[in-house]
């Protein structure tokens, strides 16, 4: 959330910047440091919402695939 936040915040940064209708020279460089930034938190937060799915969904598959494998070694067990 706090990422997200973070995003926001800087998205709203680069808005207000693009509202001066003629920026100067060290205008246009704040400007290019802000979309820099924003490319870069955008990133991260892609690469880490990505790395949470991965991280919850690999043990409900690995679970899943257990529980087959343990139906299959059952039934070639001998039953009493």
């Amino acid at each position: 959330r706090q990422m997200a936040d973070s995003v926001r915040k800087i998205r709203e940064e680069l808005d207000e910047s693009l509202k001066i209708a003629d920026p100067d020279e060290q205008q246009m460089v704040a400007r290019r440091e802000i979309e820099e930034r924003l490319a870069w938190q955008t990133r991260i937060f892609d690469d880490r919402e990505k790395s949470t799915k991965y991280v919850c969904e690999v043990p409900t598959l690995l679970e899943q695939r257990l529980f087959q494998i343990g139906r299959d070694v059952a039934e070639h067990l001998p039953q009493n």
